[in-house]
């Protein structure tokens, strides 16, 4: 009976130790579950946005002739 009475304490102390990490979990599952699914909507639109952006370079025109007066570094032509 020592033995269970021992046992029963320790597992008392352990969840008496636990339940505050349990309780916040549980109250704050739900707002990280939003900001997580908020994350990987902006993570999923930048990722969309950077894999077009080889599209609009290709369409964007220059004008090399302007790039002469810029005098870029110093060099000139």
């Amino acid at each position: 009976m020592k033995e269970n009475n021992r046992d029963r304490d320790d597992e008392l102390t352990y969840k008496k130790k636990l339940t505050p990490d349990c309780d916040w979990i549980i109250k704050a599952f739900d707002g990280r579950a939003e900001a997580r699914a908020a994350e990987m909507g902006g993570l999923t639109t930048a990722k969309e946005l950077l894999a077009g952006m080889p599209a609009l370079i290709e369409k964007a025109k220059f004008d090399d002739t302007t790039l002469k007066g810029i005098r870029f570094l110093g060099v000139s032509h």
